[in-house]
Parts: C-alpha cells; structure tokens; sequence
C-alpha cells in the first residue's frame, strides 16, 4: 500500500531547533535566529540605566523581604496572643452565692457577659448580676413598691 511505509523526510514542524550551553556564552538559535546572551561573569561595566535599574530591583527585593518578614511575624505574633489569652487557659471558680434568708430564685439568664439572678425576698423583687468568667458580683437591683 502506498500510505504504509515510513517517510525519511521530518515534520514541519521540526524546524523550529532550540540549542542551550550550559557554559558561558548562551546560545540560542530558532530557525537560523541566533541570540547570544552575555554571561553572567563578564568585567563590562554597567551603564548609568542599567545600574539605576539594578539599584531599583535591590531596593524593591529589599522591601519585598522586610514585607513578608513583617507579615510572619505579624501572623505568629497573633496566634501567640490567642493562644495565652485564651479564655480556656484560666481555671474555673468554684463559688458559692449566698442568699438572703427567706428568699428565692425566680428566674436565671446569661445576658452578654454577665449571669442574671432575680430573687424575690418578702414581696419585694431583686436581680443580682455575676461577671460570667469569674463569677463575682457585678451589681445588684432592687425593686421596691412608693409608698
């Protein structure tokens, strides 16, 4: 069959050829282009531009470094905060309230940051409010009728 055997000519695409040296010079070639690239161990001096431009990149890396320094540290240094300020780290109060003689306890609530006891005591009423971390009194109201 004609289509069968294999053809000695190379594809069309095949004329692109890229060749790389590792040594200095770096020679690349693209379909008979050549670009030499100079190596990086050369004595030529930089022009003015060429030396404003690579002051510019050393400041700009320079600045890009102490960023993301600061960035770290300002990451670790809040998770450090959150760890020892955290409310789990402290021990639990173990309180006994004492109430009045004759009293008793209505009505309980969390509100916010604080617990909320209402007592009523001889007809009157009263509320009494704890701090909820540390369980010490935080104020007491009382109602009472004019006369």
């Amino acid at each position: 069959m004609p289509g069968e055997h294999a053809s000695s000519r190379s594809p069309a695409s095949a004329a692109a050829m890229m060749t790389v040296s590792l040594r200095a010079p770096v020679s690349i070639m693209v379909q008979s282009f050549e670009v030499h690239l100079p190596a990086a161990d050369d004595d030529k001096p930089l022009d003015p531009a060429q030396a404003r431009l690579l002051a510019r990149m050393r400041r700009f890396m320079l600045i890009s470094g102490f960023a993301t320094i600061l960035g770290i540290a300002v990451v670790l240094g809040m998770i450090g905060y959150r760890v020892f300020r955290s409310e789990g780290s402290r021990a639990t109060p173990d309180v006994t309230a004492l109430v009045p003689k004759g009293a008793r306890i209505v009505a309980t609530t969390v509100a916010g940051e604080r617990i909320v006891v209402t007592l009523e005591q001889a007809g009157a009423i009263e509320i009494r409010t704890f701090d909820l971390a540390t369980l010490r009194p935080a104020g007491r109201l009382r109602f009472a009728t004019e006369p």
